[in-house]
């Protein structure tokens, strides 16, 4: 009866903290970092658009392009926000090709430099060291696959963090606030009350020898509002995000690895009198991306 009572008092312990506590997370996206942290990145992405444009119901053109970019880098972090959030990057290339309709190009030679700089305004923030321009092609490919963001953009903690503490299998929403000022940084307009979103604890995974949560944050949009021509006016707009990502249960370390996948849809309605003119675009943007860190 007494090794009884011990097992029950043992198991209440159990349950009532330990346990538990072993099994609960905090969820932390932003891991501050200091300048000069190292790292290999290997990056595959890819982007398809299509737009179809009709005049009074009928197709007056169709343009439909889709290719993809394999990247892999040496990446330094050159300087760092207060905070910690990197600012600055240099990426010395070891391949950055494309691929478009079947046919495979590198862009820039083995060695090269590019300079990331997130304090750029209204410009691209990439830059080749030593001066010289990029492609336009180059500058394309290079949008797909590093996507830094701006010096000021909302951080992923606002958008998808949550301040408890959370169990694998649990699932929270997304601040749909933060999240709508996210998408505005890059000139979408939308009103918090048309978006949705959630974040999962999917599991713990190892990944470079260190326990990994395997996090999966989606976001779904309506009523979204997208740049466009004078005259015209957005009659529907959706986005759809779907990302996952492996960050260190330690929250001291930087994340290993980030998969998303963007589609977005408009149709705009313009024209002058006595001729409606409709524009549908889509687009299907994708990154794959995995680090070691030296």
């Amino acid at each position: 009866m007494k090794r009884i009572a011990s097992g029950a008092a043992v198991l209440f312990l159990l349950c009532s903290g330990g346990l538990v506590s072993a099994q609960d997370f905090e969820i932390k996206f932003e891991r501050p970092v200091k300048a000069g942290l190292s790292f290999g990145t290997t990056v595959k992405g890819s982007n398809k658009q299509s737009q179809t444009v009709k005049v009074n119901g009928q197709v007056a053109q169709q343009e439909q392009r889709e290719f993809a970019v394999a990247l892999e880098a040496d990446v330094v972090v050159l300087k760092v926000s207060e905070k910690g959030q990197p600012l600055g990057f240099e990426y010395t290339v070891r391949k950055l090709a494309k691929t478009e309709a079947g046919q495979t190009s590198d862009l820039l030679p083995a060695g090269s430099v590019i300079l990331v700089d997130r304090e750029k305004e209204n410009e691209p923030p990439f830059s080749l060291k030593g001066g010289g321009a990029l492609e336009p092609q180059t500058l394309e490919a290079l949008e797909v696959v590093i996507s830094e963001g701006k010096k000021d953009s909302v951080d992923d903690d606002l958008v998808f963090g949550t301040k408890e503490r959370k169990a694998v299998g649990a699932e929270w929403p997304i601040d749909v606030a933060a999240a709508a000022a996210s998408l505005s940084d890059h000139g979408l307009k939308l009103a918090k009350e048309n978006m949705t979103g959630t974040v999962k604890l999917n599991g713990v995974e190892p990944l470079n020898g260190k326990d990994c949560l395997s996090l999966t944050m989606t976001i779904d949009a309506k009523n979204v509002e997208l740049p466009m021509p004078e005259g015209f006016k957005i009659e529907k707009g959706t986005i759809k995000v779907v990302a996952t990502g492996l960050v260190p249960v330690d929250t001291a370390l930087p994340r290993q690895a980030f998969a998303a996948q963007l589609q977005m849809t408009a149709l705009a309605k313009g024209g002058q009198p006595g001729q409606e003119v409709v524009v549908e675009i889509q687009m299907d943007r994708a990154a794959d991306e995995k680090r070691v860190y030296r």
